[in-house]
This record gives C-alpha cells, structure tokens and sequence, in this order.
C-alpha cells in the first residue's frame, strides 16, 4: 500500500507544482499555458527542431502540437519554416519576442521554484531526486 501512496502523493505534488506555477505566470501578466510553455522550452533548447519532434518529446499528438505552434506563432513567440530538404517537414523556431518570453518564464519558474522548495534541505531534495530518477 505504501507504493500506491507514494505514487499518489507524487502525481498530486505535480499537479500542486503546476497549478502554483501557472498561477504565478499569471499573476505576472502571462497568459500561457503549460503546454505552451513546454514547447517553448524545447524550442529554446533545440533550434529548428521539428513539429514532429516537439510532439514527441512532449508526448503529445502531432495534431495537438500543431495547433499549439499555431497558437504560439500567432502571438508571435514561433515561427515555422519549411525544411530545405523536406518542404513537409515544419522547423520551428523562437522569435526575438519569443526568446524574450522565455527569458521572462524562466526567471519566475526559477523564483517560483525556489520559493515553493524553501523550506526543504538540499540534502532532502537530493535524495528526492534520486529516488524519482530510479523510478524513471
């Protein structure tokens, strides 16, 4: 029983994480959800990186995917440019305005994230962290 418990309390301290960080991009004035915010974070990391890939790497259908690239591109956080070698394939970038907005949620995900753990030791977080690596 204790296994089940734990993988509860686990789901449920995800879903605390990200409601208080949601609420903190918008208490900021962001109105961005998180799986935009997902997609903006493997845009950043991997420039060019396909529609497909981002789909993947978010676990995600492709059909999902492309309306949040849309989305994204439509307030001007993304561009997409067709592949030189595969005018099928969509590359996906971050404009000035989106690597801005990134910089923006980084900062507060960063403060956000210091704020909530402040109260636990780097020792505690240490073993959490690999406790959760083993189950992965």
């Amino acid at each position: 029983m204790m296994k089940e418990e734990l993988a509860l309390k686990i789901i449920h301290v995800s879903k605390v994480i990200v409601s208080r960080l949601k609420n903190d991009f918008k208490q900021a004035g962001y109105n961005i959800t998180l799986e935009e915010w997902i997609v903006l974070i493997h845009a950043e990391a991997i420039e060019g990186l396909s529609q497909a890939k981002i789909a993947e790497y978010t676990g995600k259908d492709r059909h999902f995917t492309s309306r949040l690239v849309t989305s994204l591109e439509n307030q001007g956080y993304l561009t997409r440019i067709p592949d030189r070698y595969d005018s099928r394939i969509n590359l996906v970038y971050l404009t000035k305005q989106g690597k801005q907005l990134v910089g923006e949620l980084n900062k507060i995900q960063s403060d956000s994230l210091i704020k909530y753990f402040s109260n636990i030791s780097d020792e505690n977080i240490n073993s959490c962290s690999n406790i959760l690596n083993a189950l992965l």
